[in-house]
């Protein structure tokens, strides 16, 4: 904390990432859904609280931000934060850009995996992949599995031969399904398990990288 109280002094700002860093969407046994909401909602408080506490009331110190631990959440989950005033994180690579969603922006993982100097700047100098809607938008898997993912484009930005998607690393097809190629839908081979998986799409235009992450999550 003292280090941290430090850093307040030069400049940086901390985000609330919960006390206990959980896999939140998921139940603890038969947790009734009104527990699991409270229990959810007194760790995102108690962090803050603490936060405030350590670095002062200060909003600029301790902003109402939040990065959903190990950037896994559900609409129900996203919409408890976002009426608690939060603007929350996940963890899809991608690049700000309007429209923006409160309840999940993305956000890029900076860490020893992903963390070197060529990494960050092809990340900082990557564009906002120019998606009109996406359908759907809860992560979280129910009874489509692999789940389906379709994805609509602004038309004119982004050439569909330059677009490539990929799961969790190996390259997926791409199923385009309107005769403009701008609405394409992607779907993985094989049924996910519980965990998290990504589907990313990527698109080199003169030079730089549009970019655009969707994650689902199966609970166990």
């Amino acid at each position: 904390w003292n280090e941290m109280r430090d850093m307040k002094q030069h400049g940086v700002t901390f985000g609330n990432h919960t006390v206990d860093h959980a896999h939140m969407v998921f139940r603890h046994g038969r947790e009734s859904d009104m527990a699991w909401a409270d229990r959810a909602r007194n760790d995102i408080l108690a962090a803050q609280a603490r936060l405030q506490q350590e670095l002062g009331p200060d909003t600029n110190a301790a902003p109402k931000l939040f990065a959903y631990p190990y950037g896994e959440y559900d609409r129900t989950l996203a919409e408890m934060v976002a009426g608690l005033g939060y603007v929350a994180f996940g963890q899809e690579s991608g690049v700000l850009a309007s429209p923006l969603d409160p309840r999940a922006l993305p956000r890029y993982p900076v860490n020893e995996h992903y963390g070197d100097l060529a990494t960050f700047e092809l990340k900082a100098e990557s564009l906002p992949m120019p998606v009109q809607s996406v359908s759907p938008w809860n992560p979280l898997v129910s009874t489509v599995n692999p789940p389906r993912l379709e994805v609509r484009l602004v038309p004119g930005k982004v050439p569909p031969d330059a677009l490539r998607c990929y799961l969790n690393g190996p390259q997926m097809p791409i199923n385009w399904t309107n005769a403009g190629r701008t609405t394409f839908a992607l779907q993985a081979t094989d049924p996910m398990s519980p965990g998290r998986l990504r589907y990313n799409c990527t698109a080199m235009v003169d030079g730089r990288y549009y970019w655009y992450s969707h994650m689902w999550l199966l609970p166990p």
